[in-house]
C-alpha cells in the first residue's frame, strides 16, 4: 500500500513540477510564478507547504548594459515593514527567464506571509539587499488581490491562505478559539484522507491474523476522520467501543458532511465553499476560475468514494468477530480499501480511460490556484 501511495504522489508531483499553468489570457501577461511544496511536512506547522517558487517569464527584453533583472517576493501591501523582501533570483538576459527558488532551511510556508512579486532592473555589479525605491526601475509585478466586494468575508488572498496556509479554527472549523490550524484546509484534507487509507489497509491486513479487536478499533478511527468527533457520536456504534479513538484535534473536523447544517462542516464541503466564493472575488483570473471548477468536480467524486467507504465501515462494525473473519467478508474489506484508495489516489475510468482525480491531485491543483500572473508594472498597481 505504501508503494502505491508514494508512487501516486511522486507521479503527480513530477507532472506538476514539469507542467506550469496555462499561460493563455486575454490581458497582458508576460509570465507566471507559482508556489510548489517541497513535501518536507510537519504535522504541527505549515512547514513544507508552498515553500518554493517557480518563475517563468517570456519574451522579456534584454536589460540595459550593466543592468540585471532582480525578482523579489514581497509581503502584503498593508503598511507592515517588518517582513523582509526575498530575492528569488536574477538574470542578465532577456527572452525566456526561468528561475527556481528553493526556499529556506526551515521550509517556511511563503504564502503565509507573502502575496506580491516584483521585478526590478538594477545594477548588475552590486546585488541589492532590498528592491529599489525608485519606481522607474520597476519593470514587472504581480499580486493576489486583497479587495473585497460588499458582503464578501474574504478576499482572493484570504481564500488562498485558508486553503493553503492557515485555516482558522473559529472560522473554518467551528471552534470557539482564535487558534490557527497549521497548513490550511488543503493539507488537512490530504492528511486525514491518507489516515483513512492507512486504516483501511490495516483493517484488511489484520483479518489475516485474526485481529478482530484491532479491526473494530480501526473502523471507529476511520469513522472519526470521516464524520468528525462531534458527529461520529451520532453513529449506532457497538456499546463496547468508544466513539472517539483518533486524535480529537486532528479529527475535530470530519471529511464528510453528515448533516446539511453541521458545524463544523466537512473538509470537502468547506473547501468547496471557499472555491465557490473564490471564483467571484475581485482579482480572480480566468485560469483560477477554470481550475476551481475542476477541483470542485473532483471533490464531488472524492465525496462519493468516501461515502461508500463510510457505508462499508458501518456494515463491518455491525458484524460479530466471527463474521469479520468469515470468507464472505473479504469482498467487503477489499471494497473498503478500494474506495479509500480511490479517494486518495484517484481512479482510471475503465470506460473512458480518463483519470478521475483523487485528493493527491486535488492537493496539487489547489496549490496551483496560488499562481501569480506577472504583468508590466504600472504606477496604479
Amino acid at each position: 500500500m505504501l508503494v502505491i501511495v508514494l508512487g501516486a504522489i511522486a507521479s503527480v508531483l513530477w507532472l506538476n513540477m514539469r507542467q506550469p499553468p496555462a499561460t493563455k489570457s486575454s490581458y497582458a501577461v508576460v509570465g507566471h510564478a507559482y508556489f510548489v511544496s517541497s513535501g518536507q511536512l510537519n504535522e504541527n506547522t505549515s512547514q513544507g507547504i508552498a515553500d518554493r517558487l517557480q518563475i517563468a517569464l517570456d519574451t522579456i527584453p534584454h536589460p540595459q548594459p550593466n543592468k540585471s533583472y532582480y525578482v523579489w517576493l514581497l509581503s502584503d501591501n498593508d503598511g507592515q515593514t517588518n517582513i523582509a523582501p526575498i530575492l528569488l533570483g536574477s538574470s542578465q538576459s532577456g527572452g525566456h527567464i526561468a528561475l527556481f527558488y528553493a526556499g529556506n532551511a526551515q521550509h517556511s510556508d511563503l504564502l503565509a506571509r507573502y502575496s506580491r512579486l516584483l521585478v526590478t532592473e538594477e545594477d548588475a555589479g552590486l546585488i541589492p539587499t532590498n528592491p529599489s525605491l525608485d519606481q522607474q526601475t520597476w519593470r514587472y509585478a504581480a499580486s493576489f488581490s486583497q479587495v473585497k466586494k460588499p458582503g464578501q468575508m474574504d478576499s482572493l488572498l484570504e481564500h488562498l491562505r485558508h486553503l493553503l496556509s492557515q485555516a482558522s479554527m473559529s472560522t473554518d472549523m467551528g471552534m470557539d478559539t482564535g487558534t490557527v490550524m497549521a497548513g490550511g484546509l488543503d493539507v488537512q484534507l490530504f492528511r486525514n484522507t491518507l489516515k483513512v487509507l492507512e486504516e483501511a489497509g490495516s483493517i484488511r491486513d489484520a483479518r489475516n491474523g485474526g485481529g478482530t479487536a484491532f479491526m473494530r478499533r480501526q473502523l471507529v478511527r476511520m469513522l472519526d476522520y470521516l464524520d468528525g468527533v462531534a458527529y461520529v457520536k451520532m453513529e449506532l456504534l457497538p456499546a463496547d467501543l468508544s466513539p472517539v479513538m483518533a486524535d480529537p484535534l486532528k479529527a475535530h473536523m470530519g471529511l464528510l458532511q453528515v448533516t446539511p447544517a453541521q458545524n463544523p462542516p466537512g473538509y470537502l464541503k468547506e473547501i468547496g465553499n471557499h472555491l465557490r466564493e473564490l471564483v467571484m472575488v475581485p482579482g480572480v483570473t480566468p485560469e483560477q476560475k477554470a481550475l476551481a471548477i475542476r477541483i470542485n468536480a473532483a471533490l464531488n467524486m472524492v465525496q462519493f468514494w468516501l461515502q461508500v467507504a463510510h457505508t462499508d465501515a458501518i456494515k463491518l462494525l455491525q458484524m460479530t468477530p466471527q463474521q469479520l473473519l468469515a470468507p464472505t467478508t473479504v469482498a467487503l474489506l477489499d471494497d473498503l480499501f478500494t474506495q479509500a484508495n480511490n479517494a486518495f489516489v484517484g481512479q482510471t475510468d475503465p470506460n473512458t480511460n480518463q483519470v478521475r482525480a483523487g485528493v493527491v491531485q486535488i492537493h496539487y491543483d489547489i496549490q496551483r490556484l496560488a499562481t501569480f500572473d506577472i504583468q508590466p508594472y504600472t504606477a496604479a498597481r
